[in-house]
Formats: C-alpha cells, sequence, structure tokens
C-alpha cells in the first residue's frame, strides 16, 4: 500500500443514512496527496448508479468541492442493455465536465451512438473535437467508463449536423433569456410595490453594502454601495449585487423580437466581470468603451458560455467619473532614457505610441525607446512624435561580447604548455554575494602540463554562520550564472525522512537541484512535487546504494573536516604559495575569483593579478556544438565519471577542481593535437565562440545621423553574423569601431538573462575590471532598488542581502563616474506604464518559452513609467542634489545632445535605369496606338497623359520598366504572369504589358487591323459582358474589353501614394526571376521584404489562458479577456514577405534605411531580409512583389498538352461560364460529384467555401464572377458582413462592398470628396476602423452627413482587408482561362491538375474511383483535416468527377509512365511513377535515365541500375508495372 493511501472498510448503516440501500462500498480509498477518494462498489444493476449520485453530493457537501470523488463498479447481477449503457455514458460525461474544464466548454451539446464496442460522440464543431483529442479527452473518458464497470470500449468523437436542434436551442435560449429578464422586473416591480415610498433599498445581512430594487426603467439611478469585483464571485447565484467598474469591452448581438442582447465587460483593475442586458434595438443602453458605469442585477450563470459567472442587469448609471491620470508635477521634468516596446520580443507591455503619450502627458521633452536587440519600433517613435514639440530618442539595448578579452586574463608566462603550470581551483561560498558572504572551503589540483602533480584542500571557518540552505546543500555555483541559481526548497519533514534512511540531505538537494534542470517546463509548485516523489520511488529502488553514498559522503563535509576548519587569513597564504608561479584555472572563473581577490586583498593587502583562464570559455572555444557547458555535461561528453552511477561527485571544492582539472588535461591535449604547443599561442588557436559567449546589455543611443547608419550596422551584424543562444549579439570592438554619433550608456541592470557589464563586475567584486571598463561608457545609469529583487533571498544566499546593498552600489559608481568624468544618470528601465501591469510582462515572459523559473518571470521589478517626483524620491538616499543631477539634470542633458533623426529618410528612392522615362511612354503609345489607332479616342489619350503624368513626374518610371522586364522574361521562357493587386488599375501598365487587365471603361474594339473602331460605354461594368456586335464603320465582329477601374485606386488622385506592382510567375520559375531581380540591380542591392509577426487577438487570449491554467488562477472569461487586450500586439518573431524584394539604389546603402537580418533569425537561411516591416518603407524604396504561383505553371502545362494559344480563348465563353452555377457543360449531374457546381480544381473557385458562396449567388457574368473573387479573398468582407447583410435583405450581391474601389466610386457618388473618398477607402481596406476607433468615428460621421446607409457604414467598420477590382479581375480572368480547358479539353485539364499535385496522389488510394470516393467519405468525416489530407480530398474531388465525365487512368508502367507528370495515352491518363508510395525523386530520375539506355532483364538488373528497394519493387509486381521479368540475371539466360 502506497504511504500516501488510506483504506477504510465502511459500515453500511453510515450509508443507509443517507438513503443508500442497493448499492453496497467494500471499501473507501483515501489520496492524501491527490486529495482524492474512490468508492469501490457493487451495484446491481445501471438503475442503482443513482445511489452513487446521492453519496457523491453527500461527500462534496461535507468534505468541499475540491476533494475528487471517485467510483470503481462492479455488477453483481443483470447485464447491461444498450440503452443502459448510453445512462452510463451520460453519467461519466457528468463526473467528466465536473473536474475537467475543457470537457466542461466542449462537451455540452452532442448525442451518443454505440456500435459494438465503439462509443461514438457526435459534435457540431470541427475545432472542439480537435481539442477534445489534443487533451486526450477520449481516454479520459474511457477511464471513467471503466470505473462504471465498462470495459474495452472505445470513446470516438465525430462530426455530426445539429443545425435542427442549434436552432431550437438558440430559440429556447433567447426565449429563457427574455424571460428571466421580465421575471426580474417583475418580482422587483412588486417588491417596490409592497415596501413603504421612502424604502426603495434592501439591506442585506452582512453584506456591507445596500442594494436597490430592479426597474424595468434600466437607467433608473441606484443607491445602493457597491461591492469590489471579486466580492462578486463570492456570491451565491441568484443574489442581488451592485458593482461599479469601467467599460473595457462591449458586445451586441440582435435576437429575436427587435431586441439587442449586450454584453458589456467591466474591470476594476484588480480583476473584471462581465455583465449582460437586454435592450430594444431601437433605444440601445448608451454605454461606451471607457466609460464608468455603476450596474445592478443578478447573478447568474450562464450555462451557455462555459458557465460564466456574471451579472444580469436591471439597471446601469454612468458614473461622472474618469481614470485617474497619473501627472509629473515636477518644476522641471526629467527624460527617460531607457523604454521597451512591445518590439522587444515577449517582453514588452506597451505600444510604442502608448509609452510616447505617457511621456508627454507627464510634460517630458523626449523618451529614448531602446528595445531589446531590435529598431524595428523606430519608425513608429518618430510618427507618434511628429509635430508634438517631443523628441523621440532612437537607441537600442544590445547584447554585446567582449572580444577584447584574451584567452589568458594577465598572463606573464610563456613557453612551452609541457613544462607550464596550472592550478585548477575551486571555491565554495556561503551563498553569492561576493561583497558579504564568506568562502567556506577551497580545493585546487595543480598539473605540470597535462599531468597532475599535487592537490590542495582546506575547509575554512567563517565569521559569520552558514545558513542551513548552504550546509545542506553546499551548492554548485562554478557552471551557472548569478541568475541560473535559483534552487526550489525542499521541506524539512521530508530531509529528515532522507536522514533516516541513511542518506544526506546534501545528496537528496544535489539530485533535486539536477532534477529541476531535467523538469523545466511544470510550474514550480508542482515540480517540487514531482521531483520528491522522483526521490522517493528512486530510494526505493535502491538508486543510492551504500557504496555510492559513502562515496559522495567521502569528499563531502562531515563532522571530522569540519574540525579541521581554519580561518580565511591563515587559508590564503597557503593557497597562494601552492598557486605561485601558475595560471589558475577555474570554471565561470570571475566568480571564483571575485572572492580570492577580494580576501587577498582584505586579509593580505594584496592586488591579486594572477594570469587566469577561464573553463568555461576555453570549453565553448574547443566545443562549441555543445549546447551546455556545466561540469556535468562535459563529464559525461568526455566519459569522466568518478561514480558508478555516472555522476559525479561534486559541491566540494577539491571534487570540483578535481573534475575541472580532468577536463582541462583534455583541453590542453586538444591544443597540443593542434600545434599548438606553447602557452602565447593559446589564445586564437581556436575561434572565439561569440554565438555562446556570455553577453552584458548595453545601451546605444544615436546621437545624428551619423550614428543612426552606425546603429543599423551593429544591429545588422548581431542578427546575421553573431546571433546564437536566442540573442543577437554585437561584438565591443565594433561597438567602438562603429561609435561615431552614438552614445554608449551601461545600464546597471541585472535581471534574469539581462545583466550589464558594470554591475556584473561589481557583483563579484571584480573593481579591477570594473575600474577599466567604465572608461568605455559615455554614461552611467542608476536604477530603482526594486528592480534587483530577483537578486534578493530570503535565506542570504542571493547575490545582494538587502536594498542597502544596492544604495552601497549607486553610491559607488556615482562617485566613480565623477572621479572619471562620465555623465550618470538614472531611469526606470520602462517595460509598461502602469505599475499593475507588471503581471502582462509575466504573462509574456511565461508565454515565450524562455524562461522556467517562477522568480525569474512572477517577480514584480517594478519596471513602470514613473514621474519625475517618484524618480527623485527613489535616489533621496543619495541627497537632494545629486538625486536632481542624475535624474533630472543629466537626463535632459543627453537629450540636449541628440538632434531629431528621422528613421527613414523622406523621398523616393527608386533604382537608376537610363532613359526610363522616354522608354516607359514610347512603350505606351506604341502599343495603344496598334490597338486603338492614331490618333487615339479622346478617353484613352485621357486617362493615358494623366496616368503617365502622375508616373513620370513622380520619379516612378523605373518601377514601371522594372516590372516589364521581369515580366518579359518571363513570358520569353514560355511562362504566362498573372497580376495581382491594383496594378490592373493601371492603363500604362496594361499598354506595357505587365498586366492583361483594360482598366477603361467597357468597350468595343474593332478586330481590322485597318479599321481600329471603338466604342466606348462610359459606365461600371465589364466588357465582356457586352452583348456581341459588329463594327458599324467595317462589318467586321468587334472585340469586348475593359472592367472600369479608376486609376487613382492604383496611385491617388495626385499621384502621391508609391505604386505597388504585385505578380504572380510560375512557382517553378519564381527563382529564376530573383535572380534576373538580382542581375539586373546588383545582389548586394536586393533584400527579402521582412514581415513582423505579433501575436494576435485570439493568440494573445491563449497565452493568457494557460498562464491561468498553469497557475491555477481562477479561469475568469472577462479578465482573460482584459488581458489579452495588453498582450495583443507583442512581437513574437521575425518573418519575410513570400514574394517581396526590396531594392536599394546602386548610389546608396541600405543601411539608410532600416538595418537588415535573417527571417526568424534562422541563421541557417540564406535569406537577408529588411529589418522594419516593410510597410513602413513603401514610399521610399521600390518593392517588387515577385511571387510564386501554380496557375502560370498549369498554363503551361495545359499548351504543351493541346497546342492552343492561351490567348486566343475567348475570357467569356458561355459553356464555361457554367460551370459556375451548375454542372450542365461538363455533361455529369450534381449528384455525380456530390457538387451543385462544376469548379472543382478551378483555381479561386475550387475550394468549399467558395463553391459555397457560387450555390449561393449563383452566378451568370464575368462582372458577377469578378464581385464573388473580391469577396472571397477579403477578410470579414463575405463571412461576418456581406452575406449577413443580403440574408438579412438589407443589400443585394451588387450592392455589398465586394472589393476596395466600390467604397471609393460608392463614397464619391455620395458627394465626398474625391480625396477624402481614397483615404476613407485605404483607411477600410486595411482594416484601421477597429484598430484606430478614433479615425474611424470621424469617418463614419463624415458617411452619416453625406446620407451613406447605416449597413454600409457598419459593413466598412467590420472589414479587416480587402481586394482591389483589378486584383480580382486578373484572378478571374486566370481561372476563366483553366476552366475552359476543363470543359473543353478536359484530359489535358485533368493531367495538368494532377501533374501539379503529383507529390499528394497515392496509387493505392487513388488509382481508382471507388478508393478515392471512399477516401473522400472518411476525409468528410474528420473534425480537421491538415494541409495534406486538404490536398488529398481536392485531389480524390477531381478523380471523381474525371471518372463521372468518362475519363479513366492508366496503371504505373516503369516503361511507359512519367516521373512527376501524368501523361495523355489513347484517350486516358497515365499514371507517373511518384504515384506509388515510396518511391523517390532520386529513384524516379535512375529509373528514367537507365530505362532509355537499355530495358530492363531482371527484378536483379532494376534493383541494381536504379538502386530502388525490395518494398518497391514488390508493389511494381503487384500492381503489373514491370512486363514479367525474372528473378535475377542468370535465370534470364536460358
Amino acid at each position: 500500500m502506497s504511504r500516501n493511501e488510506i483504506r477504510i472498510k465502511p459500515q453500511d448503516g453510515i450509508f443507509r443514512q443517507m438513503g443508500i440501500e442497493n448499492v453496497s462500498i467494500r471499501e473507501i480509498v483515501f489520496y492524501e496527496r491527490n486529495k482524492k477518494m474512490k468508492f469501490m462498489c457493487s451495484v446491481p444493476s445501471v438503475k442503482d448508479l443513482k445511489e452513487l449520485d446521492i453519496i457523491y453530493e453527500n461527500i462534496k457537501k461535507n468534505f468541499g468541492k475540491e476533494l475528487e470523488v471517485d467510483f470503481k463498479v462492479e455488477y453483481t447481477k443483470s447485464e447491461i442493455m444498450r440503452e443502459e449503457l448510453v445512462t452510463i455514458v451520460e453519467k461519466a460525461i457528468i463526473r467528466l465536465k465536473a473536474r475537467n474544464a475543457i470537457s466542461k466548454s466542449f462537451l455540452y451539446f452532442y448525442r451518443i451512438r454505440i456500435e459494438e464496442t465503439v462509443i461514438d460522440i457526435e459534435l457540431n464543431d470541427k475545432t472542439s473535437i480537435e481539442i477534445l483529442l489534443q487533451t486526450k479527452i477520449d481516454e479520459k473518458l474511457e477511464k471513467i467508463l471503466e470505473n462504471y464497470g465498462i470495459y474495452n470500449f472505445k470513446v470516438k468523437f465525430i462530426h455530426g449536423d445539429f443545425s435542427k436542434e442549434l436552432t431550437e436551442v438558440e430559440a429556447q435560449k433567447q426565449k429563457e433569456m427574455i424571460s428571466l429578464s421580465a421575471k426580474i422586473d417583475s418580482e422587483n416591480r412588486a417588491t417596490a410595490a409592497n415596501k413603504p415610498q421612502r424604502s426603495n433599498e434592501i439591506y442585506v445581512k452582512q453584506g456591507g453594502f445596500q442594494r436597490q430594487s430592479y426597474s424595468s426603467n434600466k437607467t433608473k439611478e441606484i443607491k445602493g454601495n457597491s461591492i469590489s469585483l471579486t466580492e462578486f464571485f463570492e456570491l451565491y447565484e441568484d443574489e442581488l449585487c451592485v458593482v461599479e467598474g469601467e467599460v473595457f469591452s462591449i458586445e451586441s448581438r440582435e435576437i429575436r423580437n427587435e431586441k439587442l442582447l449586450l454584453t458589456i465587460r467591466l474591470t476594476d483593475e484588480v480583476t473584471s466581470l462581465t455583465s449582460k442586458v437586454f435592450c430594444d434595438k431601437d433605444k440601445p443602453v448608451e454605454v461606451s468603451v471607457g466609460d464608468f458605469i455603476k450596474i445592478s442585477g443578478k447573478k447568474q450563470i450562464d450555462r451557455y458560455s462555459d458557465n460564466e459567472e456574471v451579472i444580469m442587469i436591471n439597471s446601469i448609471n454612468k458614473l461622472e467619473k474618469t481614470k485617474a491620470k497619473k501627472e509629473d508635477r515636477a518644476e522641471v521634468k526629467m527624460v527617460e532614457l531607457h523604454t521597451h516596446s512591445k518590439m522587444s520580443e515577449m517582453v514588452g507591455v506597451e505600444d510604442i505610441g502608448d509609452l510616447i503619450k505617457r511621456a508627454i502627458s507627464y510634460g517630458h521633452k523626449a523618451m529614448a525607446i531602446t528595445d531589446y536587440s531590435v529598431v524595428h519600433a523606430f519608425p513608429f517613435a518618430y510618427k507618434a512624435a511628429k509635430g508634438k514639440d517631443f523628441k523621440a530618442i532612437l537607441g537600442c539595448e544590445m547584447y554585446m561580447v567582449d572580444d577584447t578579452l584574451p584567452m589568458i586574463r594577465d598572463c606573464n608566462i610563456s613557453g612551452p604548455i609541457e613544462d607550464t603550470t596550472f592550478v585548477v581551483f575551486d571555491i565554495e561560498t556561503q551563498g553569492l554575494n561576493s561583497h558579504e558572504h564568506e568562502i567556506t572551503e577551497i580545493g585546487a589540483v595543480k598539473l605540470k602540463g597535462t599531468r597532475i602533480i599535487d592537490t590542495f584542500n582546506s575547509s575554512i571557518k567563517t565569521q559569520k554562520e552558514i545558513s542551513r540552505k548552504i550546509q545542506e546543500l553546499n551548492a554548485n555555483i562554478t557552471s551557472i550564472t548569478l541568475k541560473e541559481c535559483r534552487l526550489g526548497d525542499l521541506d524539512d519533514n521530508i530531509l529528515l525522512e532522507f536522514e533516516k534512511k541513511g542518506v544526506s540531505s546534501e545528496i537528496i538537494r544535489s539530485y533535486y537541484n539536477e532534477s529541476l534542470s531535467k523538469l523545466t517546463f511544470i510550474p514550480e509548485e508542482k515540480l517540487a512535487n514531482c521531483v520528491k516523489d522522483l526521490i522517493k520511488k528512486e530510494l526505493k529502488s535502491s538508486m543510492f546504494k551504500k557504496s555510492v553514498i559513502d562515496e559522495m559522503l567521502k569528499d563531502g563535509t562531515t563532522n571530522e573536516r569540519a574540525k579541521e576548519e581554519i580561518t580565511i587569513d591563515k587559508v590564503l597564504p597557503k593557497f597562494l604559495e601552492f598557486a605561485k608561479d601558475s595560471i589558475l584555472v577555474a570554471h565561470n572563473a570571475s566568480f571564483d575569483m571575485g572572492f580570492i581577490k577580494r580576501d587577498v586583498k582584505n586579509y593580505l593587502g594584496i592586488e591579486y593579478k594572477p594570469p587566469v583562464i577561464d573553463s568555461v570559455r576555453m570549453a565553448k572555444d574547443l566545443y562549441p556544438e555543445l549546447k551546455g557547458y556545466t561540469l556535468d555535461t562535459l563529464h559525461k561528453k568526455f566519459k569522466l565519471y568518478s561514480e558508478s552511477n555516472g555522476r559525479i561527485a561534486h559541491h566540494t571544492g577539491i571534487s570540483d577542481a578535481m573534475a575541472t582539472g580532468k577536463m582541462f588535461v583534455i583541453f590542453l591535449e586538444k591544443y597540443l593535437e593542434n600545434g599548438v604547443v606553447n602557452v602565447e599561442d593559446m589564445g586564437g588557436a581556436f575561434p572565439f565562440n561569440i554565438q555562446k559567449a556570455f553577453t552584458k546589455n548595453i545601451v546605444v543611443l544615436t546621437k545624428n545621423l551619423t550614428g543612426l547608419q552606425n546603429l543599423y550596422r551593429l544591429v545588422s551584424e548581431a542578427h546575421i553574423d553573431y546571433y546564437g543562444n536566442k540573442k543577437p549579439r554585437v561584438l565591443k570592438s565594433h561597438v567602438d569601431k562603429l561609435r561615431e554619433g552614438l552614445l554608449i550608456g551601461s545600464s546597471l541592470t541585472s535581471h534574469f538573462s539581462n545583466d550589464g557589464e558594470l554591475v556584473d563586475n561589481y557583483l563579484r567584486s571584480d573593481f579591477e575590471s570594473l575600474e577599466k571598463n567604465i572608461d568605455f561608457y559615455d554614461y552611467i545609469e542608476l536604477l530603482p532598488r526594486v528592480e534587483y529583487t530577483e537578486l534578493l533571498d530570503i535565506e542570504d544566499t542571493g547575490a545582494i542581502s538587502s536594498f542597502k546593498q544596492i544604495e552601497d552600489m549607486n553610491r559607488y559608481f556615482y562617485n566613480l563616474a565623477k572621479e572619471r568624468g562620465k555623465l550618470i544618470t538614472a531611469s526606470s528601465n520602462v517595460h509598461y506604464n502602469n505599475e499593475e501591469d507588471y503581471k502582462i510582462r509575466s504573462i509574456l515572459l511565461y508565454g515565450s518559452g524562455n524562461v522556467f523559473r517562477e522568480k525569474n518571470y512572477k517577480t514584480d521589478n517594478k519596471f513602470y513609467f514613473r514621474t519625475t517626483d517618484e524618480l527623485l524620491d527613489e535616489f533621496s538616499y543619495l541627497g537632494e542634489e545629486v538625486a536632481n543631477e542624475i535624474v533630472v539634470k543629466n537626463t535632459n542633458a543627453i537629450a540636449d545632445m541628440i538632434e531629431v533623426i528621422k528613421p527613414v529618410p523622406d523621398g523616393f528612392y527608386p533604382p537608376k535605369i537610363d532613359n526610363a522615362e522616354n522608354i516607359v511612354k514610347e512603350m505606351t503609345y506604341e502599343k495603344a496606338y496598334r490597338i486603338y489607332g492614331n490618333p487615339l479616342p479622346e478617353i484613352v489619350k485621357a486617362r493615358l497623359e494623366r496616368e503617365l503624368g502622375a508616373i513620370i513626374g513622380n520619379g516612378f518610371s523605373v518601377l514601371y520598366l522594372s516590372a516589364q522586364k521581369l515580366v518579359k522574361k518571363s513570358l520569353d521562357s514560355g511562362y504566362l504572369v498573372g497580376s495581382r493587386g491594383s496594378v490592373g488599375s493601371s492603363l500604362v501598365a496594361f499598354m506595357m504589358g505587365i498586366t492583361e487587365v483594360n482598366a477603361l471603361y467597357p468597350h468595343y474594339i474593332c478586330t481590322n487591323p485597318e479599321c481600329k473602331n471603338s466604342e466606348f460605354i462610359e459606365r461600371e461594368g465589364v466588357g465582356i459582358d457586352l452583348p456581341d456586335k459588329i463594327c458599324s464603320k467595317c462589318g467586321q465582329p468587334y472585340k469586348r474589353d475593359g472592367y472600369s477601374i479608376p486609376f487613382e485606386v492604383f496611385m491617388g488622385f495626385n499621384g502621391e501614394k508609391v505604386p505597388d506592382i504585385d505578380l504572380n510567375f510560375s512557382g517553378e520559375y519564381q527563382s529564376e526571376i530573383h535572380r534576373y531581380c538580382e542581375q539586373l540591380f546588383g545582389k548586394e542591392n536586393v533584400f527579402k521584404a521582412g514581415t513582423i509577426s505579433t501575436l494576435a487577438e485570439k493568440n494573445a487570449e491563449g497565452y493568457v489562458k494557460k498562464y491561468f491554467e498553469d497557475h491555477e488562477l481562477k479561469n475568469n472569461r472577462a479578465e482573460i479577456i482584459r488581458l489579452a487586450k495588453k498582450v495583443e500586439g507583442a512581437k513574437k518573431t521575425t518573418g519575410q514577405h513570400p514574394g517581396g524584394m526590396v531594392v536599394v539604389p546602386r548610389d546608396h546603402n541600405i543601411y539608410e534605411f532600416c538595418p537588415v537580418q535573417k527571417p526568424a533569425n534562422d541563421i541557417t537561411n540564406d535569406s537577408i531580409t529588411t529589418h522594419f516591416d516593410y510597410h513602413v518603407m513603401d514610399e521610399q524604396l521600390v518593392k517588387l512583389d515577385i511571387l510564386g504561383h501554380d496557375d502560370p505553371t498549369t498554363i503551361k502545362m495545359l499548351q504543351e498538352y493541346t497546342g492552343v494559344d492561351i490567348y486566343s480563348i475567348p475570357i467569356a465563353d458561355p459553356e464555361t461560364l457554367k460551370i459556375f452555377s451548375s454542372t450542365e457543360s461538363l455533361g455529369i449531374t450534381p449528384e455525380d460529384i456530390n457538387s451543385v457546381v462544376g469548379t472543382f480544381g478551378v483555381p479561386e473557385f475550387g475550394t468549399p467555401f467558395v463553391r459555397q458562396m457560387l450555390i449561393d449567388t449563383m452566378p451568370k457574368t464575368f462582372a458577377e464572377l469578378v464581385r464573388i473573387s473580391g469577396l472571397s479573398h477579403g477578410t470579414d468582407v463575405w463571412l461576418n458582413n456581406a452575406q449577413e447583410f443580403i440574408r438579412q435583405k438589407k443589400a443585394t450581391l451588387s450592392q455589398v462592398i465586394t472589393v476596395r474601389d466600390d467604397i471609393m466610386n460608392y463614397l464619391i457618388d455620395q458627394g465626398i470628396e474625391k480625396g477624402t473618398a481614397f483615404k476613407i477607402m485605404e483607411f477600410v481596406r486595411k482594416g484601421k476602423p477597429s484598430k484606430d476607433p478614433e479615425g474611424w468615428e470621424k469617418f463614419s460621421n463624415l458617411m452619416k452627413e453625406h446620407n451613406v446607409a447605416e449597413w454600409y457604414i457598419e459593413s466598412c467598420r467590420r472589414i479587416k482587408y480587402m481586394f482591389p477590382k483589378g486584383h480580382a479581375v486578373a484572378y478571374v480572368m486566370m481561372a476563366m482561362r483553366i476552366a475552359y480547358f476543363k470543359v473543353h479539353y478536359p484530359l489535358a485539364f485533368y493531367a495538368a491538375y494532377l501533374s501539379r499535385k503529383a507529390e499528394d496522389f497515392d496509387f493505392d488510394i487513388m488509382g481508382n474511383p471507388e478508393s478515392a470516393k471512399n477516401h473522400l467519405e472518411v476525409l468528410s468525416k474528420e473534425p480537421k483535416l491538415d494541409v495534406k489530407k486538404k490536398a488529398e480530398m481536392a485531389i480524390c474531388e477531381i478523380i471523381v468527377e474525371m471518372y463521372a465525365r468518362g475519363f479513366q487512368f492508366l496503371p504505373i508502367d516503369i516503361y511507359k509512365s512519367g516521373g512527376t507528370k501524368f501523361i495523355i495515352e489513347d484517350g486516358k491518363i497515365r499514371i507517373p511513377l511518384i504515384g506509388l508510395s515510396g518511391l523517390g525523386g532520386a529513384v524516379i530520375d535512375n529509373i528514367l535515365k537507365e530505362r532509355e539506355l537499355d530495358k530492363f532483364l531482371s527484378y536483379e538488373d532494376l534493383k541494381r541500375r536504379t538502386k530502388v528497394s525490395q518494398t518497391i519493387v514488390e508493389k511494381l509486381k503487384s500492381i503489373n508495372a514491370v512486363d514479367s521479368l525474372s528473378e535475377t540475371n542468370q535465370i534470364s539466360l536460358f
């Protein structure tokens, strides 16, 4: 029996008193550690299970909700019927939901179906199924079923159709909610009527507040006092209450009977609360985000929203209250020189704009932005400060590696290594504080070259009593940094238990600490228990055998050795004599040498400066591939075990010194093996491992433009050349080389993974290095005392003992800086504006996956934005005059040294192409005359003149000519190019061949080259939808063209918008175009367009929710949403645009515009991207979107299969148009392919989402397809927007917003000024209404003034992103061409489509229509498909359709099949070799090559020549892919 189990055999009478008659309780097991009670039960039949519910409720009532109650059931009588099994499953689900939040959230609406031994649980939502499976809820449910006596059943979650039930539930829910609201009003009107007139308040027993009675008037004054939001969660359901807070979120949902359900979330900054209220649609409750409100109502459990505790509002009052605004009342203000924005990866809390707003609200004249290692925020900082009489100082907190330090410090020894004496030593101390803690032991070994010749060991009697923690742990700190030495505590009872077993607490501590490092992903509280359990188990399994224990105790701090301890002043001379004329060696030498130098100076009066080697650095240089460099790690690497269990006996001075000595011998041998025989040649013999070297934080501020470019160079080097261990690193020598125009500051920061160089020197008592290093810096920055909280340790083992030590440190630095003529400043090291937002930083740090110890991410370091007076008060211990000097005077002095700098220069900097303006003009008119004749029609002439004026006048000719050259290169190679974006809005782009989209109004053009007559219809529409017509002049048929797209969408009404030319090249030709781009402009001038990935709304919510769950915080939905809003926008990583290329002109360099880096800091990636998000340089540099796309590849294949000229295809072919609304032109019925429309495989129209749109709208014209393309490619344009307004009959398909052009054109028609209409269009299409509510309010009010319909304004508000019309037209043109082949050249279409998807084709599944159809059915039932399965589904759909149309496959044939291409053969399609699962590319190439040379003689010959495996040979045999061959060549000879 386990020690934490208590087993009881209960008396029957106890349960009889509860009313238990049939169930027999054989035994009760109580698990003390887990707070769990399990009942072993005998149950006659399923109907008696209800008695278990009685037991469950009684136990919960008497023992509390936190106790987990479970049952183990055996049935004694009848067999279980299927209907009874359903009852048991229901009960199991109820039990599961009682203990598991996820199942409670997602197992709400379901159906149970039982087939043999499978229990299918049908759910409506595929996402829910995915989450349930990821969290293994099916396995948990199976375990509970076993407890109910149901064995060997498998639980499966499957997707089902609940549309009918959900409609009924929604109706019932609304009915209940309305009924509840009416009931509350009725009850409280009655209550009010029965009371005296003046007594309209209810006094609640022990409530501490008054509650006003309810009223149907939702704004009736509430006179009662409020309880806190925290107290609200302690109330029972249906209790009346009054609360108040600030509104931070409002959601509105229409319900029946012209009612609205408003969800209003409010906060008091401690926690948050959800409230709900019903109101009339035409009389909504007037509450806005930011309002302070007081509400009265009843507490309810919202069972439709994860059992959220909400208040159903009876009355709501606005309070005449605003958020307290923090003010800086100092007469002369400071300047904050150290701030971090959300661009400081997963640590900064505030948007840069909000930081600058705070500084401006304080009345500060400037502020420095100093994100960690990045300068992403510079453009936004400049923009936020512009025009506000405020200076945004551009800076960066960088991770510096000191590459100037030699391998051997202070070396005065030379000569052969084998003749040199080395003393490898280690010290043990009372703690990490080199200013107060004492040395407790020194151990050392002496080497002559690679031979150990002597040892030294002495325990030291300390003046100060050694703390219990150190006595027990005697912790090994030789291989870890200050911040990493954070050990968990084992309680005394556990330690005593081990002592009784003969195992010392030192061993347990050592093992516990090692276990901590292995289990870092478990929260600290759970971790401790986990490790204790591990230790107990290993004790039982005799891991700590007596011989091992004796070995470990032998070198430990024993009582006998304690008797021999002598004081440090007696030990030091002996040690110095032992180490005389030697090079000292220590693992993490700066720690050990700090204590030694301090005591030698204090006790012997000597400045001790021996030559020193740090074996950590040496290990990193010699073995850069290793992941860790602790003594344990290195001994495992070299198999230098000193114990039978493969672990090192250390945590004593001599054992660590011996371990390091053995390792150091191996290091020396490696030098000798590589020809390094002399000590003086050791430095630089192996490359300095910069990527894993220790880093120190420096703050770099830019004084001027020269400094900015130097900073950009440093940032670029850090990310490209020296990135390592998740840190971009900069070399100290390079900082010194590029310091012109820069100010270099040493912030005395010291918290997790961030240490300043000087503060590190100080904390290690390395004053010699400190006094040397200070000369490198221009200024020293002091920080508030509380910001060193992580270094404190309550058991007096931390790096600092109290904040008094920080005061002493700051005095020291002030005096030294004054002595050296350095400015000294004070800062808050700002990570967030408001003090309470430290928890947001904790959530981000925890979510980053880089910080595991609670002390490192939960400690409140008070990194908030202080006022001048707050900082003056903080440093008052230095005296009023000094505090004013460092806080106010010197920060302003530094700000005054710095110019206002634009991070990206003004102006447009295109690459240079000689005579570009004339070439563009000539090319444009040459084609225009060829189509429309000379002179041109007035409408064409006017349009071209307007466009060319804007293009040439604004310097965009090179951009057009560059795009034309790239397109021509592709066309010359046989690859069509599709245009994207708004380039289709430009007629000049059409004339130059950049796009196929003619932006003119719909018109007719005579096909007779001698005539060239044209007729224009000057209205909205699409030319190819015009009816056929004959030329009135020559009688030849007209061609139809024109798509009615205004040029202004592309470049604005004044040509002020830099054009963005996006082009779709064939995916297989994209890399060639990229190379051509580098050839055109110079490889050193072309960079990939960088992107910055931030936490989106849903991701942010997930991070907060995970933090709450992992730390067992109350799952308060409202508070999670509130915190998520603050987490949202934090930088996660960087990336690159899939095809964007940024071009810098040859007479400029990239550092004039931004730094560069690798995408996501992936050092294996060959790409170099812009460090800034490419959008911030839209107006300065040319960006070419050279995207890879399948469609041009498909078109090329179709041309190869058929020989059809792609340009001869009629874009509006009537038969082709039919497939977008029926299957008629395919010659099959909808039932044949399970689809109403025939667009499988047609680009942009073949997905389930778009097919449903086609079914909803049944388009018959090209123009309607353009609208559908726009709707389907936008974000929140169709779903949650246009679809809803069409269904509500507020608009038709022709009226809803489909492309961005719609907005501008419509607003102009409504009388809004053209330029403003353009700005509104740009604002909406970028999704800014939700990001900039103030800007949207201004635009929406203007729209209302011009009688724009409410639904139209609301539609604009919801849009997150949308297509331009030119983009949609280009996509539809490409789709129509490919669809044309589907209708008229079906074999070519299917062969091309399948060839493009060949890598996803599996012959076993897709080789015939039956297996394809079966696989399709299987996939359709899965809750969520990954990318691979989505591709499989699309291929199966095509195959089913292909066979329905009467086309068939030919099997794989080793001589006839292509490698990856499907071949048309005798009216059928031959499957390629790649269709055989397991056949790789190299083997396919071998087969193709060898079959050309000669036939295969045998299977043996096939395997030998092609390297094909026996498994593949067997597959080839099974499908008759090879003509009958003998097994070997010998047999074939007869």
